[in-house]
C-alpha cells in the first residue's frame, strides 16, 4: 500500500450528506483507485467501507494577478465514501444547532 494524500471535503453539502445518510467526502488525485482509497481508510479510521463512488474533477487553468502567471490546478476526484456501522470521522462536525 502506497501512502495517499486523502482529506476530507467539508461543505454545506457534503455536511448534509454525512449527517443523513453516512456518506463522507474525500478528495484526491485522479491517479488513486477505488481499491487503494477503500484499503487507505480501513486502515486509517479502523472501519469497514462499505461502497465507494467517484467523482473526476478536471484540471483546470487559473491565472495568478500578483505574479502575473498561469497555472494549471490538478485534476482531482472526490471519494463518496460510505462506512459500515456508526463512524466517527474527525473533521466533519454533524452536530446541529
Amino acid at each position: 500500500m502506497r501512502l495517499l494524500k486523502v482529506k476530507p471535503h467539508v461543505t454545506e453539502k457534503t455536511l448534509k450528506l454525512a449527517r443523513e445518510k453516512q456518506i463522507y467526502t474525500f478528495v484526491g488525485l485522479a491517479s488513486y483507485t477505488k481499491s487503494e482509497v477503500k484499503e487507505f481508510l480501513e486502515k486509517m479510521f479502523n472501519a469497514k467501507v462499505k461502497k465507494i463512488r467517484v467523482a473526476k474533477i478536471p484540471a483546470k487553468q487559473r491565472f495568478n494577478f500578483l505574479k502575473r502567471r498561469h497555472y494549471t490546478v490538478p485534476a482531482r476526484e472526490k471519494f463518496y465514501v460510505t462506512f459500515e456501522g456508526n463512524v466517527k470521522i474527525p473533521g466533519f462536525n454533524l452536530s446541529t444547532k
